[in-house]
């Protein structure tokens, strides 16, 4: 009796492997109003401004649950998001806000302009040791 041949497994390299959320803050540049959501492979900005209140919830709350469902690529299709890798991040300078000042997060990059968030350093200045574990000596926060 002939041996069957058994069909090979779906090989563990065929499946894209899962991107991790790891942080989201809120900033702003201009009077447009952006998330800034840090995965485990890269920074992903996506343009919220327009928005308000709870559809503005809702809305960050829908790309934050993409990411987690491994759904990147759809959100990426969204004209107005767009991913910088971390390989082309050169730094992270964070700057804390004074009573009449927001603070500050500049993307430094590799190629081309870093980029300028405001956004509200009291709420997030906590959590940067997420990232310090991603960035190491290229983030840098100023207090």
């Amino acid at each position: 009796m002939p041996l069957s041949r058994a069909e090979p497994a779906a090989s563990v390299a065929d499946k894209p492997p899962v991107e991790s959320f790891l942080y989201s803050m809120e900033g702003s540049s201009g009077m447009s109003s952006y998330l800034l959501v840090f995965t485990d492979r890269r920074l992903i900005v996506t343009l919220v401004g327009g928005c308000c209140g709870f559809i503005n919830i809702i809305y960050k709350d829908s790309i934050i649950e993409k990411i987690k469902e491994n759904r990147v690529e759809e959100l990426l299709s969204n004209k107005n998001t767009y991913t910088i890798l971390y390989d082309e991040i050169s730094s992270i300078e964070v700057a804390k806000g004074g009573i009449l000042k927001s603070g500050s997060i500049k993307v430094g990059k590799t190629v081309g302009e870093p980029e300028k968030f405001n956004i509200d350093t009291k709420k997030v200045m906590e959590k940067f040791g997420i990232l310090s574990r991603v960035f190491g000596d290229r983030l840098i926060v100023k207090t």
